[in-house]
C-alpha cells in the first residue's frame, strides 16, 4: 500500500508541476503572428544566402571540372588528328622522293641514250664523208637496213645538220 500512495503522490505531484508550467509558460501565439527580432532575419538570411553561394561554388566548381575534361578531350582527339596528317604527309614526302629519284634515273638514262644516238649518228656522217657508210650501215643495223637507208643519211635524228 506504501507503494501505491508513493506512486498516486508522484502523479499529483508531475500534475502539479505541469500544470505550474504551463501557467509560467508565455501565452501561445498564432504562427502567422510570431514576434521577429531584427537579428534573426538577419543571421536566417545570411545563412540561406551563404548556403546558396557554397552551392553555387559547388556547382560552378563541377562544371568547370566537366569543361576542362571536355577541353581535355577535344585537344587529345584534335593531337590524333594532326598525328595521322603528319603520318600522311610523311607517306607522301616518301612517295615523291621515290618518284623523283625514278625521274632522275629515267633522265639519266635518257641522257644516255641521246648521248649514244648522237654519237652514232656523227659516226655516220664520218662514213658518208669517207665512203664507208655501208660497212657502218651493216655494222650498226644487224640485218635491219631499211631504217638507216634513208633516216640516217638525209637527217638521222630529225635534227638539221650543222
Amino acid at each position: 500500500a506504501a507503494d501505491a500512495t508513493t506512486a498516486e503522490d508522484k502523479m499529483e505531484t508531475d500534475g502539479e508541476a505541469s500544470k505550474a508550467a504551463t501557467e509560467n509558460a508565455p501565452p501561445a501565439v498564432p504562427l502567422g503572428k510570431l514576434p521577429v527580432n531584427d537579428g534573426d532575419v538577419r543571421a536566417a538570411t545570411t545563412a540561406a544566402l551563404t548556403s546558396a553561394a557554397t552551392k553555387a561554388r559547388m556547382l560552378a566548381a563541377g562544371e568547370e571540372r566537366k569543361m576542362r575534361t571536355l577541353v581535355a578531350l577535344l585537344v587529345q582527339a584534335q593531337l590524333r588528328k594532326l598525328e595521322i596528317k603528319l603520318r600522311q604527309l610523311e607517306d607522301l614526302e616518301s612517295l615523291v622522293e621515290k618518284e623523283r629519284q625514278s625521274i632522275e634515273t629515267q633522265r639519266q638514262q635518257l641522257i644516255q641514250e641521246r648521248q649514244l644516238l648522237n654519237a652514232k649518228r656523227l659516226q655516220g656522217e664520218q662514213a658518208l664523208q669517207n665512203g664507208t657508210f655501208l660497212e657502218f650501215k651493216a655494222k650498226h643495223t644487224m640485218g635491219n637496213t631499211a631504217p638507216l637507208m634513208g633516216g640516217l643519211a638525209a637527217n638521222p635524228l630529225g635534227a638539221s645538220r650543222p
